[in-house]
């Protein structure tokens, strides 16, 4: 069966990007817009499904579905105005113009530990660009990606342009191996390896965000009192599991 589902799944997202890189700029931004408002309309039901599914206080869960409709607003903002071809040159005989073309099939594997807003922090400006998605959420959060998925069939986006997977790292280790065009992953840095010395040897776009060991840094002149709380706060956001979460 999974074997099934990706013989369909990247033709079908192939199908969709002939389709979806033809629809006008300001339109696919639009979509961008309507998903925001979804967002907010069910944000007490999609946080009430990421605290039981993976953990997080559901204060923490509210504020990253409102987190989320703000970067899309973003995103349908600054689409349109980085990305509309500029005219270079104009002259008689000859014109020059910078032209923004999307990739094509971009493949999603994303973590749990922010369900809806880490995945969607590449979701939408890969979708607005003119890009097809394949989805793979963390196996720890599908019920979250499942709901995120149909609130963005919903904003209007197609079924073959915005598709969804489910399975652990041998079921993302799959999808590598398919007719994609680029990967955004998010995750351990030795998954990150794997994933950049495969799409390297496919000449494949890659965007990587892994895990460090943030550093806080006091000045002499710092409030001490507000750096520690702050310091603390940081580690403890969200139980510690947060990529950019003060270490040391």
């Amino acid at each position: 069966p999974t074997a099934i589902v990706f013989l369909r799944s990247a033709p079908t997202a192939k199908q969709g990007f002939t389709k979806w890189r033809q629809v006008p700029i300001q339109k696919r931004a639009q979509f961008l817009v309507k998903l925001a408002g979804l967002l907010k309309t069910h944000t007490a039901s999609l946080a009430e499904l990421i605290t039981r599914e993976m953990g997080k206080p559901i204060r923490q869960s509210t504020d990253e579905i409102s987190a989320t409709a703000g970067d899309l607003l973003y995103n349908a903002k600054a689409g349109p105005k980085w990305l509309t071809q500029e005219v270079l040159a104009k002259k008689k005989g000859l014109n020059s113009a910078l032209v923004y073309d999307p990739v094509g099939v971009v493949a999603a594997i994303k973590p749990w530990n922010y369900p809806i807003n880490t995945p969607m922090l590449a979701i939408a400006p890969a979708l607005v660009a003119g890009n097809s998605i394949i989805f793979k959420p963390a196996e720890h959060a599908n019920l979250v990606g499942q709901a995120l998925t149909k609130l963005i069939w919903q904003a209007g986006i197609p079924k073959d342009v915005f598709q969804i997977i489910f399975g652990g790292g041998r079921i993302g280790a799959m999808l590598l191996d398919q007719p994609i065009d680029m990967v955004t992953f998010t995750g351990s840095s030795s998954v990150g390896k794997e994933i950049a010395v495969k799409c390297s040897a496919k000449l494949i776009k890659f965007s990587l965000e892994m895990g460090g060991s943030t550093p806080a840094i006091v000045l002499r002149a710092a409030d001490l009192e507000l750096a520690a709380q702050t310091i603390v706060r940081s580690r403890f956001e969200n139980c510690g599991q947060v990529c950019n979460a003060i270490k040391r």
